[in-house]
Protein backbone atom coordinates (compact mmCIF):
# COMPACT_ATOMS: atom_id res chain seq x y z
CA UNK A 1 0.00 0.00 0.00
CA UNK A 2 1.40 3.21 -0.60
CA UNK A 3 1.90 5.57 2.54
CA UNK A 4 -1.24 7.45 3.58
CA UNK A 5 -3.25 5.79 1.59
CA UNK A 6 -6.40 3.60 2.60
CA UNK A 7 -7.08 0.01 1.37
CA UNK A 8 -9.76 0.37 -1.37
CA UNK A 9 -12.97 -1.30 -0.64
CA UNK A 10 -13.98 -3.46 -2.90
CA UNK A 11 -17.99 -5.64 -3.22
CA UNK A 12 -17.82 -9.06 -4.34
CA UNK A 13 -21.13 -10.38 -5.78
CA UNK A 14 -21.05 -13.83 -5.93
CA UNK A 15 -23.36 -16.56 -4.50
CA UNK A 16 -20.69 -19.88 -5.55
CA UNK A 17 -19.15 -20.59 -2.14
CA UNK A 18 -15.96 -21.87 -3.41
CA UNK A 19 -15.55 -18.97 -5.81
CA UNK A 20 -16.05 -16.39 -3.32
CA UNK A 21 -13.22 -18.34 -0.62
CA UNK A 22 -10.77 -18.44 -3.74
CA UNK A 23 -11.26 -14.72 -4.93
CA UNK A 24 -11.08 -13.48 -1.47
CA UNK A 25 -8.05 -15.64 -0.39
CA UNK A 26 -6.33 -14.63 -3.98
CA UNK A 27 -6.90 -10.72 -2.89
CA UNK A 28 -5.82 -11.38 0.89
CA UNK A 29 -2.46 -12.86 -0.44
CA UNK A 30 -1.88 -10.92 -3.48
CA UNK A 31 -3.17 -7.65 -3.12
CA UNK A 32 -1.72 -4.86 -0.63
CA UNK A 33 -4.42 -2.34 -1.83
CA UNK A 34 -7.90 -3.95 -1.16
CA UNK A 35 -10.39 -4.68 1.97
CA UNK A 36 -12.98 -6.94 0.37
CA UNK A 37 -16.74 -7.83 1.46
CA UNK A 38 -18.76 -10.97 -0.07
CA UNK A 39 -22.10 -10.72 -0.40
CA UNK A 40 -24.35 -14.22 -1.90
CA UNK A 41 -26.93 -12.55 -3.87
CA UNK A 42 -28.73 -9.54 -5.44
CA UNK A 43 -31.14 -8.87 -2.53
CA UNK A 44 -28.34 -8.30 -0.36
CA UNK A 45 -25.68 -6.75 -2.62
CA UNK A 46 -28.69 -3.83 -3.08
CA UNK A 47 -28.55 -3.81 0.69
CA UNK A 48 -25.35 -3.60 1.06
CA UNK A 49 -24.97 -0.82 -1.63
CA UNK A 50 -28.46 0.93 -0.23
CA UNK A 51 -26.65 0.52 3.89
CA UNK A 52 -30.16 -0.91 4.76
CA UNK A 53 -30.53 -3.93 7.27
CA UNK A 54 -27.54 -5.69 8.63
CA UNK A 55 -25.38 -3.15 6.25
CA UNK A 56 -26.35 -0.35 7.43
CA UNK A 57 -23.13 1.15 9.12
CA UNK A 58 -20.56 -0.42 6.07
CA UNK A 59 -18.63 2.08 3.50
CA UNK A 60 -19.82 1.89 0.24
CA UNK A 61 -17.48 -0.07 -1.84
CA UNK A 62 -14.88 1.67 -4.50
CA UNK A 63 -15.33 -1.14 -6.61
CA UNK A 64 -17.53 -3.89 -7.12
CA UNK A 65 -17.18 -7.60 -8.13
CA UNK A 66 -20.21 -8.86 -9.53
CA UNK A 67 -21.52 -12.40 -10.88
CA UNK A 68 -23.86 -12.19 -13.65
CA UNK A 69 -25.45 -15.67 -12.12
CA UNK A 70 -26.78 -14.96 -8.89
CA UNK A 71 -29.93 -15.46 -7.22
CA UNK A 72 -32.94 -13.10 -6.31
CA UNK A 73 -31.78 -10.42 -8.60
CA UNK A 74 -29.19 -11.62 -11.20
CA UNK A 75 -25.83 -9.50 -12.29
CA UNK A 76 -27.59 -7.79 -15.15
CA UNK A 77 -31.15 -6.89 -13.05
CA UNK A 78 -28.15 -5.39 -10.63
CA UNK A 79 -26.21 -3.41 -13.39
CA UNK A 80 -29.64 -2.03 -14.28
CA UNK A 81 -30.05 -0.71 -10.76
CA UNK A 82 -26.46 0.30 -9.56
CA UNK A 83 -25.69 2.13 -12.78
CA UNK A 84 -28.99 4.03 -13.08
CA UNK A 85 -28.39 5.29 -9.56
CA UNK A 86 -26.18 8.85 -9.51
CA UNK A 87 -25.20 7.94 -5.72
CA UNK A 88 -23.58 4.68 -6.99
CA UNK A 89 -23.38 4.76 -10.99
CA UNK A 90 -19.33 6.35 -10.39
CA UNK A 91 -18.69 3.00 -8.96
CA UNK A 92 -16.81 0.43 -11.36
CA UNK A 93 -18.79 -2.74 -11.86
CA UNK A 94 -16.61 -6.03 -12.90
CA UNK A 95 -18.66 -8.41 -14.17
CA UNK A 96 -17.42 -11.76 -13.56
CA UNK A 97 -19.31 -14.87 -14.97
CA UNK A 98 -18.87 -18.03 -16.54
CA UNK A 99 -21.40 -17.27 -19.41
CA UNK A 100 -19.88 -14.90 -21.46
CA UNK A 101 -21.90 -15.26 -25.12
CA UNK A 102 -21.64 -12.23 -27.69
CA UNK A 103 -25.44 -11.07 -26.33
CA UNK A 104 -24.34 -11.22 -22.65
CA UNK A 105 -21.35 -8.94 -23.08
CA UNK A 106 -22.63 -6.51 -25.49
CA UNK A 107 -25.78 -6.15 -22.58
CA UNK A 108 -23.67 -5.64 -19.78
CA UNK A 109 -21.42 -3.04 -21.33
CA UNK A 110 -25.03 -1.36 -22.53
CA UNK A 111 -25.80 -1.10 -18.83
CA UNK A 112 -22.42 0.33 -18.06
CA UNK A 113 -20.56 -2.38 -16.73
CA UNK A 114 -16.72 -1.12 -16.61
CA UNK A 115 -15.53 -4.74 -17.72
CA UNK A 116 -16.35 -8.33 -18.67
CA UNK A 117 -14.25 -11.49 -17.77
CA UNK A 118 -14.60 -14.63 -18.20
CA UNK A 119 -14.73 -16.46 -14.78
CA UNK A 120 -11.45 -18.97 -14.54
CA UNK A 121 -11.69 -22.40 -14.05
CA UNK A 122 -8.83 -22.94 -11.91
CA UNK A 123 -7.23 -22.09 -8.81
CA UNK A 124 -3.95 -20.47 -10.78
CA UNK A 125 -6.57 -18.74 -12.82
CA UNK A 126 -8.66 -17.00 -10.18
CA UNK A 127 -5.07 -16.03 -8.62
CA UNK A 128 -3.96 -14.37 -12.02
CA UNK A 129 -7.16 -12.97 -12.62
CA UNK A 130 -6.92 -11.09 -8.65
CA UNK A 131 -3.56 -9.53 -10.10
CA UNK A 132 -4.46 -8.28 -13.38
CA UNK A 133 -7.55 -6.69 -11.34
CA UNK A 134 -5.17 -5.14 -8.75
CA UNK A 135 -2.56 -3.97 -11.12
CA UNK A 136 -5.35 -2.44 -13.32
CA UNK A 137 -7.98 -0.97 -11.20
CA UNK A 138 -5.69 -0.80 -8.05
CA UNK A 139 -2.50 0.37 -9.09
CA UNK A 140 -2.92 1.91 -13.03
CA UNK A 141 -6.53 3.66 -12.93
CA UNK A 142 -7.86 6.47 -10.91
CA UNK A 143 -10.95 5.62 -9.22
CA UNK A 144 -13.42 8.53 -8.21
CA UNK A 145 -12.93 7.48 -4.07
Amino acid sequence: MYPGSKPLKVLLVEDDISDSKLISDAFDEVSLFAKMNVVEDGDEAIDYLYQSGEYFDVDIPDLIILDLNIPKKNGIRLLEIFKGNDDFKRIPIIVLSTEFSTEIVKECYRLKANSFIKKPNDIDGFYELVKDIESFWLRTAKLPV
